[in-house]
């Protein structure tokens, strides 16, 4: 019994910290004059994604999309102030978005997206891209809570029913 409440112990607190830890974080990015919103994608090494298409994503619709040139760069116009979700097929994050003078100092000129160039997103069927509205860390948590429900069962299972 004792191992059952200790498998039930630490389920949970892993399900706790992959709740933490599939929230998002947020970056603050400044919008050039007129509202563009540049940036550019890497790989993991530092080469530029060229033909890499980045979607603009915001209250789970996408308002924008374009593609990267040969040194991975990009840029938006018409962009408003708010939260977005900004993606392309190998990086992405949810970025708050600034009028040009109105960005906090720590906000960055422009977005460097830099994702794994063997990591492919594919859309979700809802035109987003990850699969769900829940992290992976979420996933794996529940993924794993199912996993260590029934080696509970297993180990707490004995000949006499007690």
């Amino acid at each position: 019994m004792k191992m059952c409440l200790t498998l039930s112990l630490v389920l949970l607190a892993s399900i706790a910290v992959a709740g933490e830890q599939s929230r998002p974080a947020v970056s603050d990015v400044a919008l050039q004059e007129n509202g563009v919103l540049r940036g550019q994608v890497l790989n993991t090494t530092g080469i530029p994604q060229s033909k890499s298409q980045v979607v603009l994503v915001k209250n789970g619709k996408v308002l924008a999309a374009t593609t990267t040139d040969a040194n991975g760069e990009f840029a938006v116009a018409s962009v408003t102030p708010g939260i977005y979700q900004i993606e392309s097929a190998h990086a992405g994050g949810v970025y708050r978005v600034w009028a040009p003078n109105s960005a906090p100092p720590a906000a960055k000129k422009g977005l460097l997206m830099v994702g794994d160039s063997n990591v492919v997103r594919g859309k979700d069927g809802k035109g987003g891209y990850g699969g769900s509205n829940y992290g992976p860390a979420l996933r794996g948590a529940i993924a794993g809570g199912l996993i260590g429900a029934g080696l509970v069962a297993i180990l707490d299972y004995n000949a006499d029913g007690s």
